[in-house]
C-alpha cells in the first residue's frame, strides 16, 4: 500500500521516515504529488532519463504519475508530503528540485502534526492552501543529470553513476559500449545537452557535495572520486564552482541552521 492510500480523506497527508546510509527505495508511482526533503542527509532521485540530489536545504518535488526511485547515500531523516493534485490544480506539472524556505518546511512539518483521518479546521485547510501555493511559487535550482535515452549512451551513463571515480576516456567508453567515439559524443549532446566531459564534471561536483555535506575530508572525497591527488580536485572543484571545497562547504544553503545542503552548479553547455 502506498503512503497516500493511508486513512485519510484530506487532501495533504505528511508523514515522517527515517532510512539508514545505502538504503533503497526501488521505481514505484505515487498517485498524488510529492514534495519530499530532509532534515539530515543525502538523497538521490531517479527518474527513468535523469537523475538528481536532495540534500537538506532542498526539496524535490514530483508530480503524480512519475515513476521514481531513490537512494539514500547518509543516514537520512525524510519529511514527506503527498498533495492530491485535484484539490491544488495549480501545482507544477514537471518534476523539480526546490529551495527549502523557513516558510515551507515549516508548513510541511505542521501537517506532519494534523491528525490523519480528522477533517481539517479553518485555520489548518488556510495552511495547507499556502503549501501548494509555496511549492507552486518557487524557481527549480537544477534540471537534474540527464542519463540519455539510448541504450549505448545509458551504458555509459549508468555506469558512471554507479562509479563516478571510473576515469576511462571517451574512446575507452566507446570501445566499451560498442560505438563509434563520434557517435557516442554526438550522443552527449545531443541527448543530455552537454559534451562527455562537462557531463562527468557535473556528476562529480555533485557527488563532491555531497560529501562535503556529510562532513567528509577534502581528501577523502578526492581519492573516492579518482583524483591522484586532492590538489588536482581542488584546482577542478574551484574552477567549476568558484570556490574551494572548504569555502563552499562552509556556505552551502542551509548552514545557517546546522543542516548543509547544495545545488547542482550551473555548468555552460557544449
Amino acid at each position: 500500500m502506498l503512503p497516500e492510500d493511508g486513512p485519510t480523506t484530506n487532501p495533504i497527508l505528511a508523514l515522517s521516515r527515517d532510512h539508514a546510509r545505502g538504503a533503497r527505495v526501488g521505481r514505484h508511482v505515487h498517485s498524488r504529488a510529492q514534495l519530499i526533503f530532509l532534515l539530515t542527509g543525502a538523497m538521490r532521485i531517479g527518474l527513468d532519463d535523469r537523475v538528481f540530489s536532495v540534500p537538506p536545504g532542498q526539496a524535490a518535488f514530483l508530480p503524480g504519475g512519475v515513476p521514481h526511485a531513490a537512494d539514500y547515500t547518509e543516514r537520512s531523516a525524510v519529511r514527506v508530503a503527498y498533495l492530491d493534485p485535484a484539490a491544488f490544480p495549480d501545482l507544477p506539472r514537471e518534476t523539480a528540485v526546490l529551495p527549502l524556505g523557513g516558510l515551507l518546511r515549516e508548513l510541511v512539518l505542521r501537517a506532519i502534526a494534523l491528525d490523519p483521518v480528522a477533517p481539517w479546521n479553518a485555520a489548518d485547510a488556510r495552511a495547507m492552501q499556502v503549501l501548494a501555493d509555496e511549492i507552486c511559487r518557487a524557481r527549480d535550482l537544477a534540471p537534474g543529470l540527464a542519463l540519455g535515452r539510448d541504450p549505448r549512451l545509458r551504458r555509459v551513463t549508468e555506469a558512471l553513476v554507479a562509479d563516478p571515480a571510473d576515469r576511462r576516456s571517451l574512446p575507452d567508453w566507446a570501445a566499451t559500449a560498442a560505438v563509434a567515439e563520434r557517435t557516442l559524443a554526438r550522443l552527449f549532446l545531443r541527448e543530455t545537452g552537454l559534451s562527455f566531459a562537462r557531463w562527468r564534471t557535473r556528476l562529480q561536483i555533485a557527488r563532491a557535495r555531497e560529501s562535503l555535506a556529510a562532513g567528509r575530508p577534502v581528501t577523502q572525497i578526492a581519492y573516492d572520486l579518482g583524483y591522484a591527488s586532492p590538489s588536482a580536485f581542488t584546482a577542478m572543484f574551484t574552477r567549476e564552482t568558484g570556490q574551494p571545497p572548504h569555502l563552499s562547504r562552509a556556505t552551502l544553503p542551509g548552514a545557517e541552521d546546522g543542516s548543509p545542503s547544495f545545488s547542482l552548479p550551473e555548468i555552460p553547455r557544449g
